[in-house]
């Protein structure tokens, strides 16, 4: 398991909310962020490491999300 870091912000982009999670792997450390994910919180971030492995940005309550380019 690897040590994810979960990173929410509001609309301005002010961080509200960083926390640590263990995960088996990217695709579930994207499902614990959709499942803590807040009306209050406008997007987040998930790091492992240095390594961005998703962000997300949703529009108006809609769940839409960009995923971010990944480096070799």
């Amino acid at each position: 398991m690897a040590v994810y870091r979960f990173r929410y912000a509001d609309a301005s982009g002010a961080a509200i909310r960083t926390t640590l999670m263990q995960c088996g792997d990217d695709s579930e450390a994207v499902g614990k962020a959709r499942d803590t994910m807040q009306d209050r919180y406008a997007t987040y971030e998930i790091f492992e490491g240095e390594r961005l492995v998703h962000a997300a940005f949703p529009l108006q309550g809609a769940r839409q999300s960009a995923r971010a380019p990944q480096s070799a």
